[in-house]
């Protein structure tokens, strides 16, 4: 999960396993910025589902 000052809360569940998380996990840096891949619906939706503390599921992220 990505919780932004800017843009809202963000998840991942794509690829992320049990034997993986904690090694995702570690390559993310606090306080970095970050570019997320998310679905067209979600992106035009993203204020109304942060509003109703509804997150947005991420396909990808890199750095930014």
């Amino acid at each position: 999960m990505f919780e932004t000052s800017d843009c809202g809360t963000f998840v991942l569940q794509r690829g992320v396993t049990r034997d993986n998380e904690d090694d995702l996990a570690e390559t993310v840096v606090s306080g970095e910025r970050y570019e997320f891949d998310v679905g067209a619906g979600s992106f035009a939706v993203q204020s109304f589902l942060n509003t109703i503390r509804q997150a947005v599921y991420v396909k990808s992220f890199e750095p930014a």
